[in-house]
């Protein structure tokens, strides 16, 4: 063989074996080690020395580019033992990504993790590590993703927090942290997303995160008061969500002005006054909006009725005007205030329902009551929360007749669903949320035929979805999420042809989803967090209206360079599964640039990553633990051309 010929073969073959990226022994010998401290699961049993830990250990990445050591690391789905996480981690130098879920994970966030000076992203999420968040953490000063949410984590956010310069998301939700916010958010230039939601935080918002330009800010289900006006602005040119509902902040709403991006705004559950500004109906992008249950009054801008509807403005003090009966004023029936007075007293007289006197009207005075002022005037909207007790729904609901809107909870009703409600011939809106209901979602809801908004998530129950919901054909909205529903999604969704939003996630659903699915045109769809599995490709299409669209978490598998993404996309999360193919092109083009959110991650897509457009501000972690993915903001795809 020719001289120029061997080197050139030799030349190939050294390319080759880079772009192979052999695991290193050192990095073989600490994932076994892993391995061993988490005695073997199942999750990780393709971690064999008979394979390239590169290539062919779930969950295991390799920077193929420059070290071509370990650097992405996941462990999720690990079951068994009650163990913490194994200090062997902190023997892989060059992680710079991990990211931990969905495993029986206990004690503290272990002090090893200081030895990982390259680490980035750090995600340890839905474990039961307990403890407070390490003042540690704030050494770690490369990361830029930090997530600790759904843990049983307490005590304080630590101030020192503010050491993490480069921090562009931070979330902390669903945990037990207490205590005010460390005023430390002009610590963080780059911050874009923000979610301290579903913790007891109190006292008031810090004056430093008004000065964040963050996409994405969710506090809601706390304890924060007073002001939160400075979270607003013309200028918050980037807020495409902000969610503050379920804590107890009053400042006046008629003085804020809004992003022109905005496009998500849930303010429910507040002390919140004044007026709602002319300048919302302005905003062209709103899409979702929720102000209800606070103390604003006056009439409800023209435009605002398109976006958003009645139980959008329920439960305030004065409000009035399309899309809630016009402005003016309703005594409440004697018939009315003698039901409610039952329910009160079936309930226990609980602190909660105080402003239930006999010496004020119902329709204008009574917490959580709200009466039709244009035609009958008679009660039409109930809220029971924040019931401490521990008692069934009260069967007495059933006597105000002219019902349309039933919320129940937060609170701690117990049993199954009252048949009772039957008798609610006027029910549209039916929201039974984050109670202790047990049992199945009972047949005889779809008798109640009227309905248009069935919530029935964040509760304790169980069995199938009925089937039989299909005789709801005026339904516009479904939420059975964090329940614990199994069995397949029936093949139902033909039958509601002004659907809007569908949320089933954090179930224990399985099969595959159903075809009539694809013939809905959901602004929201959310089936994360469950057992599903075939294709998903039927929820996709250029022409859906989809906003927001989350399948992660599941064991679906498609081939995503076929797939045609809805034009005014805006969230996409597709994490966890077992999607294939190529990014296509056309995800460039969807949504908006600054507001768009992807996540691809922990599939198995390969080829190059499509740049520009929508896709300019995804960082690598959207797209990590792939089969072969490459190009910006992941490395080149020089070392893994073939030969």
């Amino acid at each position: 063989m020719h001289s120029s010929t061997i080197f050139k073969f030799c030349f190939l073959l050294q390319l080759l074996a880079t772009a192979l990226s052999r695991c290193h022994p050192d990095d073989q010998k600490a994932l076994l080690q892993i391995q061993k401290d988490l005695n073997n699961p199942p999750a990780l049993s393709s971690w064999k020395t008979t394979t390239d830990c590169c290539r062919h250990w779930k969950g295991v990445g390799c920077d193929t580019a420059k070290t071509h050591r370990v650097n992405f690391l996941i462990l999720d789905n690990i079951e068994g033992p009650l163990l913490p996480i194994p200090p062997s981690i902190a023997t892989l130098p060059y992680l710079n990504s991990i990211q931990f879920g969905l495993a029986n994970f206990i004690g503290p966030i272990p002090r090893s993790l200081l030895n990982l000076t390259n680490l980035k992203y750090l995600s340890i999420t839905r474990t039961l590590l307990s403890g407070t968040i390490p003042e540690f953490l704030s050494e770690i000063t490369t990361l830029t993703e930090l997530d600790l949410s759904y843990n049983n984590l307490t005590g304080e956010i630590p101030a020192s927090l503010s050491r993490l310069s480069h921090l562009e998301i931070l979330s902390l939700e669903s945990n037990s942290l207490s205590r005010p916010i460390p005023d430390i958010f002009n610590s963080f230039p780059n911050l874009t997303t923000l979610s301290l939601s579903s913790n007891e935080l109190s006292g008031k918002i810090p004056k430093s995160m008004g000065n964040t330009n963050a996409w994405f800010l969710n506090l809601d289900h706390n304890k924060l008061e007073g002001d939160a006006s400075m979270l607003f602005g013309w200028k918050k040119d980037k807020l495409t969500t902000i969610d503050l509902s379920h804590n107890k902040l009053a400042f006046d709403f008629g003085k804020v002005k809004f992003s022109r991006e905005l496009q998500i705004m849930d303010l429910s559950h507040n002390e919140i006054y004044g007026n709602i500004p002319e300048g919302l109906a302005a905003v062209g992008s709103l899409a979702w909006l929720d102000v209800s249950y606070n103390n604003l009054c006056g009439k409800i801008p023209s435009g605002l009725s398109s976006i958003a509807n009645a139980n959008s403005f329920a439960y305030n003090k004065c409000l009035c005007g399309s899309p809630l009966p016009n402005c003016t004023l309703s005594r409440c029936h004697p018939d009315d205030q003698k039901a409610l007075l039952q329910i009160q007293k079936d309930l226990n007289n609980p602190s909660a329902l105080s402003s239930w006197k006999t010496t004020t009207d119902c329709c204008r005075h009574w917490k959580g009551v709200q009466c039709d002022r244009a035609k009958t005037h008679r009660v039409n909207f109930l809220t029971l929360d924040h019931i401490d007790q521990h008692l069934p729904i009260p069967p007495s609901i059933a006597t105000l007749p002219y019902l349309n809107t039933i919320q129940l909870g937060p609170a701690n009703f117990t049993g199954p669903i009252p048949r009772s409600l039957l008798n609610l011939t006027n029910l549209k809106y039916l929201q039974i949320t984050s109670t202790l209901l047990s049992g199945t979602i009972p047949e005889f809801l779809t008798q109640i035929t009227t309905l248009t908004d069935l919530d029935l998530s964040f509760n304790h129950l169980t069995g199938q979805i009925p089937a039989s919901l299909s005789r709801l054909s005026h339904l516009e909205s479904l939420n059975l999420g964090f329940n614990k529903l199994s069995g397949p999604i029936p093949d139902i969704f033909n039958s509601f042809p002004n659907f809007t939003f569908l949320w089933l996630s954090s179930n224990q659903l399985s099969g595959k989803i159903p075809k009539s699915m694809g013939n809905i045109n959901a602004v929201y769809l959310n089936l994360d967090h469950n057992n599903l599995e075939g294709d998903a490709s039927l929820l996709f299409g250029s022409k859906n209206n989809t906003l927001t669209l989350n399948l992660s978490h599941n064991k679906l598998a498609f081939d995503l360079g076929k797939v045609k993404f809805p034009n005014n996309l805006q969230e996409l999360d597709l994490s966890h599964n077992e999607i294939y193919g190529n990014i296509p092109q056309q995800l460039t083009t969807v949504g908006d640039m600054i507001s768009f959110t992807l996540d691809l991650s922990y599939n198995e897509l390969c080829g190059k990553i499509p740049t520009g457009g929508a896709l300019s501000n995804i960082g690598a972690s959207a797209y990590a633990h792939n089969k072969c993915l490459c190009g910006s903001p992941l490395p080149s795809c020089t070392s893994r051309r073939s030969f």
